[in-house]
């Protein structure tokens, strides 16, 4: 099971549909974001705890697996910004229109 972080705030911070709407849908799962970097889930979620990247968490599942909540959402601007600051290729899905 994942080692949950004491000072997380468990609490859900907006909707899933909120959450897409504010960024016109364009999200990803920390699982795709790591696909898109090149690196791992566990380091996705590291830069979320570290808030170099945001994450947007929905109501807390303890049934589920993962990190226990039923979805997170990560800005693909985060993943664009991010990969830009540290030199990695910018994932097209990432840039803007």
């Amino acid at each position: 099971m994942a080692r949950r972080q004491p000072n997380l705030d468990r609490r859900p911070q907006e909707s899933f549909q909120e959450v897409l709407d504010r960024f016109d849908g364009r999200m990803i799962s920390p699982g795709g974001a790591a696909a898109l970097l090149g690196l791992s889930r566990k380091t996705i979620y590291t830069l979320c705890e570290r808030e170099t990247i945001r994450a947007f968490r929905g109501e807390e599942d303890p049934r589920g697996g993962g990190d226990g909540y039923k979805w997170v959402l990560i800005p693909l601007d985060d993943i664009g910004e991010y990969a830009r600051r540290v030199g990695r290729p910018v994932p097209k899905v990432c840039q803007r229109p």
